[in-house]
């Protein structure tokens, strides 16, 4: 999937006035030196032979995982261009969503973009994009010619068929290490791991190609080319996820009164859901809340952000593996359940580091993070032992594993 780090781009140049190449750097929130740009390529016609700078006006946030972005950045151009067609709402976002959620239609209009993509042998795809930045374009020092025109789509095309091709090779990578010498009701929880390595490479791809082609006519149908979903036998509809049985009618009845309090129980909408996983979205949302309160600063930093985040993905986690037991727990193959849980873990424990370097640096009160740190020792004592549950359930070991 792309890096999109609009929001914490501060200010940028770009210079084109050398045929086929493009350099520039980016001065980019919670990164301590401007990040250079050395790119194979040209830019789109209305940028080719000009120096651009551009500077973004409105708040910005701190990049999260800046220490994963190469200092300089080598690679080829996809399209830059400051007149990419978007529709922009003329009212703050906030009022946008509230109509949204009304029915109505927020009023907007078509306004030119800046958008610079490039694809890094460092980072993979990379985007800035948005029509709020301030700009500043010199006069060309050279127009494109047609053959370079021509050339600069081939060099964006070759940069995406690149980029691709990695996310399809890391999917064959992890598909080669699912088993398929036995049936899925023989998996055991590392066989469940392994698969759910390979979707996860499966969801990047995905992303990417929503991200890449979003708007375009044709969109679903080039998605679903390069997914490999147009093939032989797909009128027969797609086969089971591993570890999960289809519907029956007794789940269409409801949750099973005799596992009420134990395997489920109603959340404020009166959904059934796993306790767990409410206690979890629980304390989350305290958290979410507490923070909220405070200034844009506190909210936007990395270690607030990391903390958040890895709340809500602990939750998402245990939805996953729990929230189809109220429906019965002959649905579900204990093994799919345990990996499921395992991979929660590391969730936890992320959120917990993120506390203690909050706690350092004195960001949030003493009494949140005192709750949110009960909150997910608790948590994690719970995944445990419902690891030891599902693992006994099989008939296997009951070790502590570590986190995914």
């Amino acid at each position: 999937m792309a890096w999109r780090i609009h929001d914490s781009v501060l200010r940028g140049e770009l210079d084109n006035r050398t045929r086929g190449r493009v350099r520039g750097r980016l001065w980019i929130h919670g990164v301590r030196e401007p990040v250079e740009l050395d790119l194979e390529g040209n830019a789109c016609a209305d940028l080719a032979g000009c120096e651009l700078r551009f500077e973004n006006p409105g708040p910005t946030t701190p990049l999260r995982d800046a220490e994963g972005l190469a200092p300089v950045q080598h690679g080829r151009v996809g399209d830059v261009t400051a007149s990419r067609k978007v529709r922009v709402f003329e009212v703050p976002v906030e009022e946008a969503m509230r109509l949204l959620r009304d029915g109505q239609t927020p009023p907007e209009h078509l306004a030119n973009c800046l958008y610079l993509e490039w694809f890094s042998r460092e980072n993979g795809r990379m985007v800035v994009e948005s029509a709020d930045y301030q700009l500043r374009l010199s006069t060309p020092d050279w127009r494109l010619t047609p053959e370079e025109e021509l050339a600069r789509q081939q060099t964006a095309a070759a940069g995406w068929g690149d980029f691709l091709q990695a996310l399809s090779e890391a999917i064959d990578r992890e598909q080669s290490k699912v088993p398929g010498d036995k049936d899925t009701g023989q998996w055991d929880e590392h066989d469940y791991e392994q698969y759910l390595r390979e979707s996860d490479a499966r969801t990047e791809k995905l992303m990417a190609l929503f991200d890449r082609y979003e708007g375009h006519p044709d969109a679903d149908a080039i998605i679903a080319r390069e997914m490999g979903w147009e093939c032989p036998g797909a009128e027969d509809g797609p086969a089971r996820e591993p570890g999960l049985e289809p519907l029956d009618p007794a789940a269409l009845r409801g949750p099973d009164p005799a596992t009420e309090g134990v395997d489920w129980v109603r959340d404020d909408q009166g959904v059934a859901v796993h306790p767990l996983y409410l206690r979890c979205h629980r304390a989350g949302r305290a958290a979410w809340d507490a923070v909220d309160a405070l200034s844009e600063a506190i909210q936007n930093d990395p270690d607030v952000s990391d903390f958040l985040c890895e709340f809500h993905l602990t939750a998402a986690r245990l939805a996953g593996a729990l929230n189809g037991l109220p429906y019965g727990r002959d649905r579900s193959e204990p093994a799919f359940i345990v990996a499921c849980l395992k991979r929660s873990l590391g969730h936890v424990d992320a959120a917990a580091a993120a506390v203690d370097r909050i706690e350092a640096r004195t960001l949030l009160a003493s009494s949140t993070l005192a709750l949110a740190r009960q909150a997910l020792a608790g948590i994690r004592e719970e995944v445990l032992k419902l690891i030891r549950e599902f693992r006994a359930a099989r008939g296997g070991a009951a070790p502590e594993a570590p986190p995914q």
